[in-house]
């Protein structure tokens, strides 16, 4: 697993690009529900403690929201 992108607990990508686009090249966390993120950083660690200050419990999925010059669009 890449950790730099997929994050420390893998990355699921459940979260559409719709939402991802305001993130570009950020790491992301969000919600079990899939419908908040509570972590955007730009490394795994800053999205993490974001996501731990949020106070949202359950479980955390990651996502890295690839800018446009990375994915070769």
């Amino acid at each position: 697993m890449n950790e730099e992108k997929n994050g420390p607990m893998g990355e699921i990508n459940a979260l559409g690009w719709d939402i991802l686009q305001h993130y570009p090249g950020k790491c992301v966390v969000y919600s079990e529900d899939e419908k908040r993120v509570i972590g955007v950083g730009d490394d795994w660690e800053e999205a993490m403690e974001q996501a731990e200050a949020s106070g949202v419990k359950g479980q955390w999925h990651t996502a890295y929201a690839e800018r446009s010059d990375e994915n070769g669009a």
